[in-house]
């Protein structure tokens, strides 16, 4: 009869739209070449891949192959994880540094956990100038008793000793160049401010890289 305009004959609430939130992790393959042995970058003596799911704190790594006959310890921000690199890995007595995963997968590694900021990107981190691997880097120690670190090229023209890869890159096996398992890597290197796409890397040899 007219209305009181009172706004409340008919009232309901609707509900928004479920939000689906991507659980898959955002990975990357880390690979480095400790030169303990001068004529192979092969690029498997330290092989670990990344996870993180976008918006948590969880950092997943994964060891995947240890070529390298030297102790070598992974660090984050400064700080060692896991202890010697080399026993991550199932069987391996400490002390010794055999070469594991370099011609089949036959050793499983272990699986160590980082708290980051949850929107923390290893790619974030990828420019040379600040000699930075979103914070990882490996400390190699020699024969004679000093340590080097490898992290990303700390200048233009400087050959990469530690690359952030693709999730399942395929490294090479052991005495294997990387530029002879994947052909397009030099031209990637020489060119690599122009060409980010990483698209040697998808382009391997068969029989040279261990899947």
């Amino acid at each position: 009869n007219g209305g009181d305009k009172d706004l409340n004959d008919f009232m309901f609430i609707v509900e928004p739209e479920p939000v689906i939130i991507d659980k898959t992790p955002l990975s990357w393959t880390l690979a480095a070449e400790d030169l303990g042995n001068q004529d192979d970058f092969d690029f498997n003596d330290v092989v670990v891949s990344l996870e993180k799911i976008a918006g948590q704190s969880e950092l997943k790594i994964t060891a995947l192959a240890a070529g390298g006959t030297l102790p070598v310890y992974l660090q984050f921000n400064g700080n060692t994880i896991g202890g010697e690199f080399h026993t991550w890995f199932e069987g391996v007595t400490p002390g010794t540094y055999p070469m594991i995963n370099t011609k089949t997968k036959d050793k499983k590694g272990a699986v160590h956990t980082l708290t980051v900021a949850p929107n923390y990107t290893l790619t974030k981190f990828m420019d040379a100038t600040d000699n930075n691997m979103g914070g990882f880097k490996i400390v190699v120690q020699r024969p004679d008793g000093t340590t080097s670190e490898l992290t990303s090229p700390k200048e233009k023209g400087t050959a990469p000793q530690m690359m952030c890869l693709p999730c399942g890159w395929a490294w090479p096996t052991e005495r294997t160049r990387v530029v002879d398992a994947y052909p397009g890597f030099g031209h990637w290197g020489q060119g690599y401010i122009q060409d980010a796409t990483n698209a040697w890397a998808y382009q391997c040899e068969e029989g040279k890289v261990v899947k």
